[in-house]
C-alpha cells in the first residue's frame, strides 16, 4: 500500500509544503482541509500517513482529528510537528500516532518522511513512541491496551536482539531524557536480563511488559517535580514515593494486567531486608518478578547521567549492586546473575 502524506493546514506546515513539492517522489503530498475529508484520501488505502502541523492550532487539531478518526486502525499514523512541545506530543498520541517527531524546517520533514517510506532502522525509536504512547495515555486517564504494551515489550526485544544491549543502552542515552530515559533503560535491561537467566520467549516478554509498566504512576507526578534538573527537596520526595501507588491504582482500575505485573508496579521499590517503600515489606512477601525489576531499576538509577549526581560505570554499578545483596537487600543470586551482563554493558 502507498504511503500518504498530509500537510495540515495552518501556516508553518504550507510553508513546508511548497519547500518540500519533492517528496512527492516519495509519497503523494496532500493539503488537508479544514472541514471534510479529501475525497481520494478518505477512500484510498495508505500503509502510512504522516501529518504535519501545529496541533496547537484549533483548526489543524479538528482537521487532524477528523481524519484520523476516519483512517484509524487502517493504516500506521505519524506526526511531524511544528511546534514540538508535551501538550502538542500527548494530543499526537491521543490522535492515534504511532510516532511523534519534531518538524522546524524542510530537512526534518524529509527525513521524516524518508523514515517512513523506507522503514526506521533499529535506533530505538519504535520503542521509544510505543513507550510515549502508554505513558501518555496514562497521563490522559485514559484506558492502557494490553495489546499495546504487548507490542512495545516485542519491539524491545527484538531491537536488543538486533544491536545488543550496550548499543542500545547507548542510543536510548542519545535520544531519551529524563523519566523515559530511565524506563527504557530499566526495559531494556530487564529483557537482556530475561534472556540471559534462560526463560522462555513468553517469560521474556512477561518481565519485559512489567518493566515497561513499572513507572507508569510517574505520569501522575507533575512534571516540574518529575523533571527538575536538581535535588528533590522533602515534600517532593514523598510526592515521588507515591507513583508506585498511583501506578497500581491506575492499572487496576483501567487496564487488564496480569497480578504479578501489578504487583511488580506496586512493589519494585520494596527490599529484601523491609527497607523500602511503600509498605516495607520484606524477602518473603516480594516475588521473583518484582526482585528482578528491582534490580534493573536500581542499576538503571545508578548509570544515568543526573546533573546533581555523578554516574557510576557498569562495574561501579554492579559492585553496589552486590554490596546491597551482601546486606540483604537483594536477592544475591538474582544480583550474581546480573553481574554477567558486565561484559556487555561496558
Amino acid at each position: 500500500m502507498p504511503p500518504g502524506v498530509l500537510l495540515a493546514y495552518d501556516p508553518d506546515s504550507v510553508a513546508l509544503a511548497r519547500a518540500c513539492r519533492d517528496l512527492a517522489t516519495d509519497m503523494p503530498i496532500t493539503q488537508l482541509p479544514h472541514e471534510g475529508l479529501p475525497r481520494q484520501l478518505a477512500a484510498d488505502a495508505y500503509g502510512a500517513i504522516v501529518y504535519c502541523g501545529d496541533l496547537r492550532n484549533i483548526a489543524t487539531a479538528r482537521a487532524v482529528r477528523a481524519h484520523s478518526s476516519a483512517v484509524a486502525g487502517t493504516c500506521r499514523l505519524y506526526f511531524g510537528l511544528t511546534r514540538f512541545d508535551h501538550w502538542a506530543r500527548t494530543q499526537a498520541f491521543a490522535f492515534g500516532a504511532s510516532g511523534v517527531h519534531a518538524v522546524t524546517c524542510g530537512k526534518d520533514l524529509r527525513a521524516l518522511v524518508s523514515k517512513v517510506r523506507y522503514g526506521f532502522s533499529p535506533e530505538t525509536a519504535d520503542s521509544g513512541e510505543q513507550f510515549h504512547g502508554i505513558f501518555a495515555l496514562g497521563q490522559q486517564g485514559n484506558r492502557l491496551r494490553a495489546d499495546m504494551v504487548e507490542a512495545a515489550g516485542e519491539t524491545v526485544i527484538d531491537e536488543i536482539e538486533s544491536i545488543g544491549i550496550g548499543e542500545w543502552l547507548k542510543r536510548v542515552r542519545e535520544h531519551h531524557q529524563g523519566t523515559y530515559q530511565h524506563c527504557m533503560t530499566v526495559t531494556g535491561l530487564a529483557a537482556r536480563y530475561g534472556g540471559l537467566l534462560g526463560f522462555s520467549h513468553r517469560d521474556q516478554k512477561h518481565l519485559t511488559e512489567a518493566a515497561l509498566l513499572h513507572d507508569i504512576g510517574k505520569a501522575f507526578i507533575p512534571l516540574a517535580i518529575l523533571d527538575k534538573p536538581g535535588r528533590l527537596d522533602m515534600n517532593e520526595v514523598e510526592i515521588i514515593r507515591a507513583h508506585p501507588v498511583e501506578g497500581h491504582r491506575y492499572l487496576e482500575d483501567l487496564a487488564q494486567c496480569d497480578p504479578m505485573v501489578l504487583e511488580s508496579v506496586l512493589r519494585h521499590h520494596e527490599l529484601l531486608d523491609g527497607s523500602g517503600y511503600p509498605d516495607g515489606r520484606s524477602a518473603g512477601q516480594i516475588s521473583d518478578l518484582t526482585r528482578l525489576i528491582t534490580i534493573c531499576d536500581i542499576y538503571s538509577a545508578m548509570i544515568e547521567q543526573r546533573s546533581y549526581k555523578v554516574s557510576h560505570t557498569p562495574a561501579a554499578a554492579i559492585a553496589e549492586l552486590e554490596a546491597m545483596a551482601g546486606a540483604g537487600k537483594l536477592d544475591r543470586a538474582l544480583v550474581r546473575a546480573f553481574g554477567r551482563l558486565e561484559a556487555e554493558l561496558a
